[in-house]
């Protein structure tokens, strides 16, 4: 997975934070920061929320990397990898990097859509998703094309989507770029249908309309070009329990 960051403004606004993280001032007051955690009561805080102190001692690790000059302090602001694991009909999904790193749990089954932070121990219910009209595919535009691609030795065809926003945001359109294949067995395609790619309902409606499995997609938005491709398929044998909330963590 890669992101480049296209928008001047939010390029500017990412050197601008940077310049503020190596500032000595910033640096004095992560450095109190730092010692205001060691704080018993502050300690004991923590232990209360276990996921304010996942994302507070994250946010710390990364500090100390950036003042040590081991890291660009904003590595870590994007995702690095998308783990996927399906199994009839349910996904869990991982994220790899970015600021908060999480799973989110499919059952569409029920339907109920969970994400779990396995640091912290606890997880989210997400909310349902708006019912799925056929006023919907308006949104969007589809386009299959004669364009072939090899991707990890199956063949895929390009497919072009075009994605217009609510005309009321006065966004511009967002371009969707899938390679998909019919050759991959052992995955429910339905099951991807069903992956949520963001906050909207419908941003993901068009994977219904895609025959096959995608093994790559180039997202351009007006703030970034954003690039996933498969780097391994492997079928093997998935504990049912791999789909279940984990015992023990608690709601939130």
């Amino acid at each position: 997975m890669s992101i480049e960051i296209t928008d001047p403004a939010m390029k500017k606004e990412m050197v601008d934070a940077e310049k503020q993280v190596s500032d000595p001032k910033m640096l004095a007051q992560m450095n109190d920061a730092q010692g205001a955690m060691a704080d018993p009561e502050m300690q004991a805080m923590m232990a209360q929320n276990p996921q304010m102190k996942a994302m507070m001692e994250q946010q710390m690790a990364m500090i100390n990397k950036s003042k040590s000059g081991s890291v660009n302090p904003f590595d870590n602001m994007f995702p690095k990898a998308f783990l996927l694991r399906t199994k009839a009909g349910k996904t869990l999904s991982v994220v790899d990097g970015g600021p908060m790193p999480v799973e989110v749990l499919n059952l569409p089954a029920i339907p109920v859509r969970y994400m779990i932070d396995r640091k912290a121990h606890t997880y989210l219910k997400l909310p349902e998703d708006k019912a799925l009209g056929s006023a919907e595919k308006t949104t969007y535009k589809i386009t299959k094309t004669n364009d072939s691609l090899t991707i990890l030795g199956y063949a895929c065809t390009k497919y072009v989507v075009v994605l217009n926003k609510d005309s009321t945001t006065h966004e511009k359109p967002s371009t969707y770029v899938v390679w998909a294949s019919t050759e991959v067995d052992g995955i429910d395609t339905s099951a991807l249908a069903k992956l949520k790619f963001s906050e909207h309902g419908s941003e993901n409606a068009f994977m219904r309309d895609i025959v096959g499995v995608p093994l790559k997609m180039e997202v351009t938005t007006t703030q970034a070009r954003v690039t996933m491709q498969a780097v391994t398929l492997q079928a093997e044998s998935l504990a049912d329990d791999l789909f279940r909330l984990p015992a023990g963590f608690t709601e939130r």
